[in-house]
């Protein structure tokens, strides 16, 4: 999406049909995000230190400590989620980290007012416990070595909300639940759209078709757009993963949909009481979905020409008036006897998901929390 875009995220009411469904279509809107983000997230945490940090300028070294920590904040969600802070909370400091100082400080130099960067290498547990140490608040956007972040800030007292997506990495932090509660702090997973989001909307459906015993959900987004290193790399792991073609079903008539675990749909299907939760990512223009199946192992290995070349292409269709940054998730139950499907639509979802974790992050720091793990 340009730059000029605004934040409004328009979409259009959809009427409740009866009899061969219940439908609904939710559009997010500026106003709608903090409902969003505590409904999602279910926040409210005590972070609660007084932070003695002195007022730094931009490209100084960072304060001895911080309120809210940024691993991995110069990617695109995490440069969305420290201009949302700063933006709404000039008196906060935040420390931008990452492998690469460089990037850091340009964010905060950005950013200006008390914000710095710093050098983090997550794989180095001494670094990660020292910068721990120093924060109020820590959020990791960035999967790597995510257990050991959690543990560190279990260890001392600090609150972290996770913007992973991976099975693996959300089931770890989960089964670090007992620990952090034991400590009095509360680890945050599923701030964003998928999973996040997502599981809000299958919630939805389930309470307004109670008998439903299969609950499909669907992701759709462009190919084409400002999409973060992880993000693309996750998703053509996945998409590589998906055995044989594309499937032709759809939330609103036939697509070609790849099966992908957005959720954890076990865990998901316990929570909501259905046999069966199943994910689909539906890839726009159609035809990527199938073409993307076949790249996905070659550009698995290239991704960030890839990554590059669709952000030039999405400012160059922009500048025509063609928006290219349109998503949709969709949830539907079904029973035997009906159907029941919410949507939620938007414009740019590395914006959005970086307002939602900003949103939650401010609630922690407000000091409204339930200690252990939330999702």
């Amino acid at each position: 999406m340009s730059e000029a875009e605004d934040d409004r995220h328009h979409s259009e009411p959809v009427a409740d049909h009866r009899g061969g469904g219940d439908e609904s279509f939710i559009g997010l809107g500026d106003r709608q995000f903090a409902s969003a983000a505590g409904t999602t997230a279910m926040v409210g945490a005590r972070a609660g230190r007084e932070s003695p940090v002195r007022e730094e300028k931009s490209g100084a070294k960072p304060a001895q400590r911080w309120d809210v920590l940024i691993i991995g904040g110069y990617g695109e969600v995490g440069r969305n989620i420290a201009a949302r802070l700063r933006a709404s909370h000039s008196d906060i400091s935040i420390a931008i980290a990452g492998r690469d100082p460089a990037k850091a400080w340009n964010v905060a130099s950005t950013l200006g007012g008390r914000t710095g960067g710093m050098a983090l290498d997550t794989g180095d547990a001494a670094a990660v416990n020292q910068a721990v140490a120093r924060s109020s608040l820590v959020i990791m956007n960035t999967e790597a070595s995510t257990e050991t972040v959690a543990r560190a800030c279990i260890r001392h007292g600090v609150p972290m909300i996770s913007m992973a997506v991976d099975l693996s990495v959300l089931r770890r932090i989960a089964a670090l639940g007992g620990l952090a509660e034991a400590k009095g702090i509360v680890l945050v997973r599923d701030v964003g759209l998928a999973p996040g989001m997502l599981q809000m909307l299958a919630s939805q459906a389930v309470d307004r078709l109670p008998e439903a015993d299969i609950v499909e959900l669907f992701v759709e987004l462009g190919v084409v757009g400002r999409h973060g290193q992880e993000a693309v790399d996750w998703t053509l792991t996945q998409i590589g993963k998906t055995p044989g073609q594309p499937l032709l079903m759809g939330p609103s008539g036939p697509a070609r949909v790849l099966e992908i675990d957005f959720v954890d749909q076990q865990e998901l299907a316990a929570k909501l009481g259905t046999l069966l939760v199943s994910s689909y990512l539906i890839l726009k223009p159609q035809w990527s979905s199938s073409l993307l199946r076949h790249l996905a192992p070659f550009l698995q290995k290239h991704s960030q020409p890839l990554r590059k070349a669709s952000a030039l292409l999405a400012s160059a269709l922009s500048l025509a008036g063609l928006r290219v940054d349109r998503f949709r998730l969709t949830a539907v139950a079904s029973s035997p006897t009906g159907q029941a499907k919410v949507s939620l639509s938007g414009r740019d979802q590395s914006q959005i998901t970086g307002k939602l974790a900003a949103e939650t992050a401010m609630r922690i720091l407000a000091g409204r929390t339930a200690p252990g793990v939330i999702t």
